[in-house]
């Protein structure tokens, strides 16, 4: 009898080969529109709530069954049928069962206000998970749409527009890499109201020093440095050891430059000029892992007599234990030894009653499958890690 392959490696041939269109999220439509509505409260892109710092219009556009093909780099398109959002002239945000890089091609069949459907060709820029295996996924079209051909524009109602990060949640420290002193002076102004330090570098050498003697928390690259460019800048920093998070920003929005970017290292990818409301969210994410702004401690929902309270110490104990072994793994870049104990951590985490503990054990996992590649999958680990340290049994 032929040996199987692992669950995620033939899920991953099977999406590769497949030519049928898959259904990417396995919900019934009344979990998927709970898992809009969420997402329209707390963060109301598409949703009603306006606010006059916004700047990228964007509609409803909720469908359940659109086509998305998935170009891969080196050969083959996936085909899936999937939930979308909203939508703007410059984009759309969609709902995915898997993990796509910064820069993955795509082309979506959206459906037309008339019947039929019209091709739109983007690029990955940002994925973000959400619960189990389902991502929000933000694909930029290569040019811009008219989006009446999609929804109705003709409202009096004020535009619905993306969303604004708490500025105050954000720490850390940040480093830019611009050969432009006044591109310095717009992101400090952005970020005026935000406890980051932010460290200029006018080159790649500059930046290569900051990156030997500071602890930087977020790199932001430019892709045009006069000198040494930003393609080369990127990978240098990825040789040199840097495992942090690094966004690109490139003024050339092009499938070429936005392959490069993501093949360089980059793990998120802005166009130039950039909604600072866009950058505020990128920086949230990485810089909430990075600098440790998750906190609070979690502890396990069995946890409720003095027999159980012990049983979790000693859980506690062997997590940290894992934890330790899961940087050392991190350091090593041992992809086969971050996964194993990514797996254990999410196994004991939800036999312990640890939920959170077992989600973030699933991210990794699911970052290390879709990517094969530590580094690439540093926020993921750095956030297992940073809830292993928060585990903590109840006072009495």
């Amino acid at each position: 009898m032929a040996s199987q392959a692992p669950k995620a490696l033939s899920d991953s041939v099977m999406r590769i080969t497949t030519q049928a269109p898959i259904r990417s999220v396995n919900l019934p439509e009344s979990r998927v529109e709970e898992i809009l509505d969420h997402l329209d409260k707390v963060e109301p892109q598409g949703g009603k709530s306006v606010d006059a710092r916004r700047r990228t219009e964007r509609k409803p556009f909720r469908h359940f069954d659109v086509q998305l093909s998935v170009l891969h780099p080196g050969g083959g398109v996936a085909r899936f049928l999937i939930p979308t959002r909203d939508i703007s002239s410059t984009g759309i945000s969609i709902l995915h069962g898997g993990y796509l890089h910064a820069g993955t091609d795509c082309k979506l069949e959206l459906p037309t206000l008339w019947g039929g459907t019209t091709t739109v060709e983007g690029a990955v820029v940002r994925c973000d998970h959400l619960v189990g295996l389902i991502h929000l996924i933000a694909v930029m079209f290569y040019k811009p749409e008219d989006i009446s051909e999609f929804v109705d524009t003709g409202s009096d109602e004020a535009p619905e527009l993306i969303e604004m990060v708490d500025q105050p949640n954000l720490i850390g420290r940040i480093l830019l890499v611009d050969d432009q002193p006044f591109e310095a002076r717009l992101l400090g102004h952005h970020l005026r109201c935000c406890d980051v330090d932010i460290e200029h570098a006018p080159s790649a050498q500059a930046a290569r020093e900051a990156l030997r003697t500071k602890a930087i928390d977020v790199v932001i690259c430019d892709m045009h440095l006069e000198e040494e460019g930003g393609e080369a800048a990127i990978r240098a920093f990825r040789d040199m050891g840097y495992k942090g998070p690094i966004i690109a920003l490139s003024g050339e929005w092009s499938r070429k430059k936005l392959t490069a970017a993501r093949e360089a290292g980059a793990a998120a990818i802005l166009p130039k000029p950039y909604d600072p409301a866009k950058l505020m969210q990128n920086l949230a994410s990485f810089l909430r892992t990075a600098s440790g702004v998750d906190s609070d401690a979690v502890y396990s929902r069995l946890e409720t007599d003095d027999v159980t309270r012990d049983l979790i110490r000693k859980f506690i104990l062997d997590a940290r234990k894992l934890a330790e072994r899961l940087t050392t793994c991190i350091e090593a870049e041992d992809l086969a030894g971050a996964r194993q104990v990514s797996l254990t951590l999410k196994e004991a985490g939800g036999g312990y009653g640890f939920p959170q503990l077992y989600e973030a054990a699933q991210q990794a996992i699911t970052a290390l499958d879709a990517s094969f590649s530590v580094a690439e999958s540093m926020q993921e680990l750095r956030r297992l890690e940073n809830v292993c340290a928060r585990l903590q049994v109840k006072r009495t």
